[in-house]
């Protein structure tokens, strides 16, 4: 279902007309195209498909995957997506043909894959996994260019670069709690816990409110 989240209501059903579409129950990774009109699902199953969201119809499927889908991320810029099993895969959204490959680095399916803004990189976590891996789709060389592990698997990653060398990533874990992690000039930062920051800052509104 795809949801308006201004009115807190179902906007639309994928799958659900005439009995077309993927199995909801199959569907296990999903992300929309850069405009937001489009919506690409994939299974367990070797199958892609494009929705468009406004009508709920399904614009093409894409066939031919050797692994089932476990995470998807659509390119900003590039009509491409990658797509997360064992490894990585790096397709076009027109035909499905597979672009290149990429040694994911995890003991386990690909669980997370997370893009930053200009689509250079990447950020890729295993299914119960705390280790993270940086992936620059730019360099045709295909390793990754840092790794690193939490003290926790993430639930969710975000990644962001600032300036020519800088590579952000923030990562959220069951214990609700938020991990930075700075990747600059070939060193990598350890985790620093961000909600420590917060909490100092609530401590002192408290006191000034007891002060005033």
């Amino acid at each position: 279902s795809v949801w308006d989240l201004q009115r807190g209501v179902v906007a639309q059903r994928l799958g659900k007309k005439e009995g077309r579409g993927q199995d909801a129950a199959a569907v296990a990774a999903v992300a929309f195209t850069a405009g937001g009109e489009q919506l690409l699902t994939g299974t367990v199953e070797r199958d892609l498909q494009l929705w468009d969201v406004k009508s709920g119809a399904v614009l093409r499927s894409l066939k031919g995957l050797k692994q089932g889908c476990s995470a998807l991320a659509v390119h900003p810029h590039q009509n491409a997506a990658i797509v997360g099993g064992v490894n990585l895969k790096v397709v076009d959204v027109e035909s499905g043909k597979k672009l290149r490959g990429i040694v994911a680095g995890q003991a386990s399916k690909v669980a997370i894959i997370a893009l930053t803004d200009n689509g250079r990189y990447m950020a890729v976590a295993g299914e119960g996994s705390r280790d993270l891996s940086i992936f620059d789709l730019a360099s045709k060389q295909g390793g990754a260019v840092a790794a690193f592990a939490l003290p926790e698997a993430p639930t969710g990653v975000s990644i962001a670069t600032r300036g020519a060398g800088s590579i952000f990533v923030v990562a959220t874990t069951p214990t609700k709690r938020c991990f930075l992690v700075q990747h600059a000039e070939g060193a990598t930062s350890s985790p620093t816990l961000l909600e420590a920051a917060a909490a100092d800052e609530d401590s002192e509104d408290e006191d000034d409110d007891e002060e005033g």
